[in-house]
């Protein structure tokens, strides 16, 4: 049984996930929650996401819950584009701005570790591997 982990331990800042939900949503305006952006780019030097991560907590924009739930439903960089929103600039621009405010404390999440047996049939062999939560 193969188990890949993450590419890189998360980057965690509660303080600015909380900044960001204190700001409108950037697309109509309304309280926000905080919309991590899991889509990568080149020019902004922001990896993509694998499959059940989510990005660095700076990767964070405030929308709405209907916009966060629209922009989850189809093509993110769709999504973006058909509203002129350059998300990655955005993130780097809030991210800044609550730095300068005197935040910026964060914490690397590591993957805990769990023990996985073997399906019958296998030699009955336990090992540790880093565990991931689902919606991470």
């Amino acid at each position: 049984m193969t188990y890949i982990g993450p590419k890189h331990p998360r980057v965690r800042d509660n303080g600015y996930l909380a900044f960001v939900r204190q700001q409108p949503c950037i697309h109509c305006g309304q309280a926000s929650q905080a919309c991590h952006i899991r889509s990568g780019s080149v020019a902004y030097a922001k990896p993509p996401t694998g499959m059940a991560e989510k990005p660095d907590d700076k990767w964070t924009v405030p929308m709405c819950r209907a916009c966060h739930g629209e922009q989850h439903s189809q093509n993110e960089l769709e999504f973006w584009r058909q509203r002129g929103i350059d998300p990655f600039a955005l993130a780097i621009k809030l991210y800044a701005k609550y730095q300068a405010q005197g935040g910026g404390k964060t914490t690397t999440k590591k993957p805990k570790s769990r023990t996985i047996i073997q399906p019958r049939g296998f030699p009955n062999v336990k090992r540790k591997i880093p565990s991931r939560k689902f919606g991470e």
